[in-house]
C-alpha cells in the first residue's frame, strides 16, 4: 500500500478558507469604499430661468444651491434709521452658468446717498448626502470675489476655510475670473460653500458658477464594511464549530 504525501495545507481546509475570506473582505471593502468623481453643469437648463426653481432640488443627487442679492445704503442727511438694507432670493441661469443680477434701484429711496450705497451677492452650496472629500469649481466676478468652504475634520470639529479668487496684479484691477480646488483633510468631509462678491460698484458685484465638480465617498461604504466583517466572522465561526477530518490517500 502507497501512501502519498499531502502538503500540510491540503490537511487545513480552514486555513483556506480563512484566507479566501480575508481576501473576500479585502475586496469588499475596496470597492465599498471607492470614491466617485462627477461634475455638475447646467447646460440643459433654459436661459433666464430662476434659480428659485430648483430651490429644493439637488444637483447630482448631493447639492442644493441658493443665491442671495443684499443692498445696504444711507440717506443724507441722515435720518433714523441712518441705514437701511435688504436682502433678497437671487441667481438665473444663462448660458450654461448660474448667474446673480443686481435688481436694486437706488431712485426708488428718496433722500438716499449713492455715496453710502454698498451692492453684493453671494452662492451658496450645501451637500446633503454622502461624505465629499474634494471640489472643484469655476467662478467669475469682476475685479475679484472670495469664497468659503464648510466641513468637519477627522475629530469630528468643523472647520472653515476661506480665499479669493482673482486678485489684483500689478498692471490689472483683478483678474476677475477662476478655477477654485478644495480638498478635506485626511479623515473628514466638506459640507459646503459660498462664493461671495461685493462693491460699491454694482457693475462689481455679480457672480456666474459653472462646473462643479465633487468627488464623494459614499456614506453606504461604512455599512459596507461592518457587514462584510461580520459575515467573515460568521463564516469562520461556523467552520471552526463543524471540523472536518480529512481522509488518508491510499
Amino acid at each position: 500500500m502507497k501512501t502519498t504525501k499531502q502538503n500540510s495545507l491540503s490537511r487545513c481546509p480552514l486555513l483556506h478558507r480563512s484566507r479566501l475570506v480575508s481576501g473576500l473582505c479585502v475586496i469588499m471593502l475596496v470597492v465599498a469604499a471607492q470614491a466617485s468623481t462627477f461634475t455638475i453643469d447646467f447646460n440643459d437648463i433654459p436661459n433666464g430661468t430662476p434659480l428659485s426653481q430648483f430651490s429644493s432640488f439637488a444637483f447630482g443627487g448631493v447639492l442644493t444651491l441658493q443665491g442671495q442679492e443684499y443692498e445696504q445704503w444711507g440717506y443724507s442727511p441722515p435720518t433714523f434709521p441712518e441705514y437701511s438694507s435688504r436682502t433678497v432670493a437671487a441667481g438665473v441661469f444663462n448660458g450654461g452658468q448660474l448667474q446673480t443680477i443686481l435688481t436694486f434701484e437706488p431712485s426708488q429711496y428718496p433722500g438716499i446717498d449713492l455715496r453710502s450705497v454698498f451692492y453684493g451677492t453671494t452662492l451658496t452650496g450645501t451637500f446633503l448626502s454622502g461624505q465629499v472629500i474634494s471640489l472643484t469649481f469655476d467662478s467669475s466676478g469682476a475685479p475679484w470675489h472670495s469664497y468659503s468652504c464648510y466641513g468637519v475634520d477627522q475629530n469630528g470639529v468643523p472647520f472653515t476655510s476661506y480665499g479669493f479668487v482673482g486678485l489684483p496684479n500689478p498692471g490689472n484691477n483683478g483678474q476677475g475670473s477662476g478655477t477654485t480646488v478644495i480638498t478635506a483633510p485626511t479623515g473628514g468631509y466638506l459640507t459646503g460653500f459660498d462664493v461671495d462678491n461685493s462693491d460699491q460698484n454694482p457693475n462689481w458685484a455679480t457672480l456666474s458658477l459653472d462646473n462643479i465638480t465633487v468627488t464623494v465617498i459614499p456614506e453606504s461604504a461604512g455599512l459596507w464594511a461592518l457587514l462584510t466583517l461580520a459575515l467573515a466572522g460568521l463564516i469562520l465561526r461556523n467552520k471552526r464549530a463543524v471540523p472536518r477530518v480529512s481522509k488518508p490517500v491510499l
